[in-house]
């Protein structure tokens, strides 16, 4: 009746979206894409984001939030949820409008 579970670990890029102010409480927005053991993840995300302050172009943050997850794998297994997510991560300002970022979900 069920199919098997695509798990595993995944690397995962992306490009999100904030509104909000530059620091404290922010929504984003955002399009996960991932492979990994002969599986493509796509995913899109909601959150909310704390983001701190530093003297530097760093801006550390925490955030949780929702997405759905369509995971395609080989054998034509395919797996689709809804993720409850926990988040931290750094971003570096490279402009006032971009950053780039890492994430640990």
């Amino acid at each position: 009746m069920f199919g098997r579970a695509i798990s595993g670990s995944k690397f995962l890029f992306g490009a999100d979206l904030t509104s909000g102010p530059d620091l404290g409480l922010v929504w984003v927005g955002g399009l996960h894409l991932g492979v990994g053991g002969g599986t493509f993840v796509l995913q899109p995300v909601a959150e909310v984001h704390y983001r701190f302050h530093l003297p530097v172009p760093l801006v550390p943050w925490i955030g949780g939030g929702v997405s759905f997850k369509l995971a395609c794998g080989s054998f034509l297994a395919t797996n689709l949820a809804l993720t409850f997510r926990f988040d931290a991560g750094l971003e570096y300002q490279v402009t006032p409008r971009l950053a780039i970022g890492m994430q640990l979900v």
